[in-house]
Formats: structure tokens, C-alpha cells, sequence
């Protein structure tokens, strides 16, 4: 199978890809550049209809507002990499 066959079988539109966010779901966002914003704003526009969903992100140029404490009791924020606002995350998360 081609790769241009696998990448039009997997593209979704942001209603089916935040579909597919479930109870328990780890949802890794892409890094720098790459990270999905309509799909980090729609996380965060359905936050209190998800629960303990992992968010998995190495480096943020721009705001990560899946961060904030009011989103404590949702899921978790896993951040191996770092962050361009890693002080105010780290104060944020009281680390």
C-alpha cells in the first residue's frame, strides 16, 4: 500500500478525530510547527466531556492551555520535551 493511499484512508475532519477521543485515550500532539491548534481548541472546547485523557507533547511554540490547573481532574499532561513557556508551565503545574 501506498503512503498517499494510507494518508487519505487515516485523514478525519476535527469532528471525527475528536470523535475518536475516548475515555482513556492518549492523544499525542504534534510537535513545534506541527502541533494540531483546531485540534487542541477543540480538546479544550469539549473538555467537560472528557475524561482521564493523556495529553502527549514534546515542544510548544505557542500557548498549551490543556495546562491549566482547571483541567487537573480531566486527564493528564505529559511533557518529556520541553515547552517555549516551560517556567510559566512549571509554575503553573506548581513544579
Amino acid at each position: 500500500m501506498s503512503w498517499e493511499l494510507t494518508y487519505v484512508e487515516r485523514r478525519k475532519n476535527l469532528e471525527d478525530a475528536l470523535r475518536a477521543v475516548k475515555r482513556g485515550a492518549k492523544v499525542f500532539l504534534g510537535t513545534a510547527c506541527a502541533e494540531p491548534q483546531h485540534l487542541v481548541e477543540g480538546l479544550i472546547d469539549r473538555a467537560d466531556r472528557l475524561h482521564d485523557v493523556q495529553v502527549l507533547h514534546f515542544i510548544t511554540l505557542g500557548d498549551a492551555p490543556y495546562t491549566e490547573k482547571r483541567f487537573d481532574t480531566r486527564g493528564r499532561v505529559s511533557v518529556p520535551g520541553q515547552c517555549a513557556d516551560a517556567e510559566n508551565l512549571c509554575e503553573k503545574r506548581g513544579l
